[in-house]
């Protein structure tokens, strides 16, 4: 193998994972969204805080707040640690932003291309 058949090989490379990378973003955000809709629609407040890690795979896609209760909590499908419950935005440690069924777009994740 020559020297540039390796970068072309990484080059081919960095784009299919990109690919792959960005349905992957994609399809999580998207639950993100329907799951504060979900909410919104039943009187939650709902926040988002979006990742400022550079891999979603180092520090999740963000954090969806969801003010509510734990019959709240029980209503998700399982243990999603992008999403927490709190009782009150007093809860919310980081500061978010109010997510509501015009804004729903604003759950977001700029991805850190390969390099």
């Amino acid at each position: 193998m020559t020297e540039q058949t390796l970068k072309a090989k990484w080059e081919k490379t960095k784009k299919e994972l990109n690919f792959h990378e960005q349905k992957l973003i994609d399809s999580f955000l998207q639950f993100l969204r329907d799951t504060a809709e979900f909410f919104i629609k039943r009187g939650n407040e709902v926040f988002f805080r979006q990742n400022t890690v550079v891999h979603w795979g180092e520090g999740g896609f963000g954090t969806l707040y969801i003010v509510g209760t734990d019959e709240d909590n029980a209503l998700l499908p399982g243990y999603i640690s992008e999403i927490r419950v709190v009782s009150s935005v007093k809860d919310i440690r980081f500061s978010g932003k109010q997510i509501t069924l015009n804004n729903l777009s604003d759950i977001t994740y700029r991805m850190d291309q390969w390099r």
